[in-house]
């Protein structure tokens, strides 16, 4: 597994971000996230209460996360939007205080299968 390294920026935000669903009753948010041919989205963030029971947030809650989200798929580098593209999920354990990413890469690969024959 990878270590994630986050920009100051990104790591303030999501502090402010924890601070903002801790007080909605959230412990944890996750969003699923998809990409190809120069574009890539995330799905709506679902936010889950210590009983794993999905809460409904304001809509500033909710683009809060999903620009956080942003933010540290940008930060750990990985292209997961341009040619091939890619996908996975951004969740945030508001509990515990981490981020966990699971990134998939989509790769275009080609072999080479040459033939001669003497006539």
């Amino acid at each position: 597994m990878s270590k994630l390294v986050l920009k100051d920026t990104t790591k303030n935000t999501l502090k402010e971000l924890i601070i903002q669903l801790k007080r909605l009753g959230v412990s944890m948010a996750e969003a699923d996230f998809n990409g190809s041919g120069d574009e890539g989205s995330f799905d709506k963030p679902i936010f889950l209460d210590a009983g794993k029971k999905e809460l409904v947030v304001d809509d500033a809650a909710k683009e809060s996360t999903e620009q956080a989200f942003s933010s540290v798929l940008d930060d750990y580098g990985y292209d997961w939007y341009n040619n091939d593209g890619g996908y996975g999920s951004v969740t945030l354990n508001v509990t515990k205080g981490t981020i966990d990413v699971d990134m998939n890469i989509n790769e275009q690969s080609s072999t080479s299968h040459p033939a001669k024959a003497k006539l």
